[in-house]
């Protein structure tokens, strides 16, 4: 059993982060897997680890990532992350993705991610939601904050 109500931080994502992200994208359940990628795909260590490194070293273009996991002390290990990326269609459009461990789903810890992505969407003036993959599943819904920023959907 997890200890839910123990500490956890919220911060952009560092390289030393890379083994506990790739740890958490393969252990999540096929389910899970689905509503983040939003096809099948087979649970690996070569796809979670190279998955993880795009995600913190931003290899295919602009992007911020967070993540929220406990703190070192306390084992490290990574809970949630979210990526804010600027799309590969339109520099002046952005896209969020969320993905929180499947026994932390429900607890709001996606709609915090949401939130500080949007805030940061925010600061880059100009830069519209064009997409979000929410750790529900729903596109372009429940992914950050009442926030008065614009949203497109495809």
């Amino acid at each position: 059993m997890r200890d839910h109500a123990a500490p956890f931080v919220l911060r952009h994502a560092q390289p030393n982060d890379l083994p506990g992200i790739a740890e958490l994208l393969l252990r999540l359940s096929d389910h899970s897997r689905y509503l983040r990628y939003f096809q099948p795909l087979v649970s690996s260590t070569t796809h979670s680890r190279a998955e993880a490194r795009r995600m913190v070293l931003h290899t295919t273009r602009f992007g911020i990532t967070l993540v929220i996991a406990r703190p070192p002390d306390t084992g490290g290990e990574a809970i949630a992350v979210a990526e804010l990326a600027r799309s590969p269609d339109a520099f002046d459009q952005a896209e969020l993705a969320m993905l929180v461990r499947d026994d932390y789903q429900g607890q709001g810890l996606g709609r915090l991610l949401g939130c500080q992505l949007v805030a940061l969407a925010r600061r880059l003036q100009g830069l519209a939601i064009a997409s979000c993959r929410s750790p529900a599943g729903e596109p372009g819904r429940r992914c950050g904050c009442s926030s008065g920023l614009a949203r497109r959907t495809r």
